[in-house]
């Protein structure tokens, strides 16, 4: 590591001294922004039918796993979907939790330019075939079920 690490700038590639590595691993941070907690948003921000479909697919694939057990909250907080902030000791969102089951109108509040779309261009001479946005008000707009809305388009 102290060898082998490389900075870019805007001249180019350097390596780098042992010192600045140092100052790399020092200055990490041990959260990453999809754990970052939404303070300001409650549980409700989670579209439950979302979840619940997110929890029959684990069990599908996981039919004996503990946490098919565990009431919806704490299985969201297993997941990473949601956290306790301990400055009042209850459970919020996460920043992967509102992108995953979140409502559209819900995530951006938090992310404003967030938008999702595909675009089905199977003949050139229109614009495209089909097309499904995550503003388009008729669907949740969140990841995981735009994921398996485009999912089906495509196969």
């Amino acid at each position: 590591m102290f060898k082998g690490t490389y900075r870019r700038n805007g001249e180019g590639d350097y390596r780098c001294s042992p010192s600045e590595v140092k100052a790399m691993l020092r200055d990490q941070t041990e959260d990453t922004m999809d754990m970052k907690v939404l303070e300001e948003m409650q549980m409700d921000v989670f579209n439950m039918e979302t979840v619940h479909a997110y929890r029959n697919r684990h069990m599908v694939y996981r039919r004996e796993h503990v946490w098919g057990q565990l009431e919806d909250t704490d299985y969201l907080e297993r997941i990473g979907a949601a956290r306790v902030l301990y400055t009042d000791n209850k459970l919020h969102p996460t920043a992967a939790g509102l992108l995953m089951f979140g409502d559209e109108y819900k995530i951006l509040y938090e992310y404003p330019e967030y938008f999702l779309d595909f675009r089905e261009l199977l003949d050139p001479t229109i614009r495209w075939t089909d097309r499904l946005q995550s503003s388009s008000g008729d669907w949740t707009g969140n990841l995981f079920d735009f994921f398996f809305r485009v999912y089906q388009m495509i196969k």
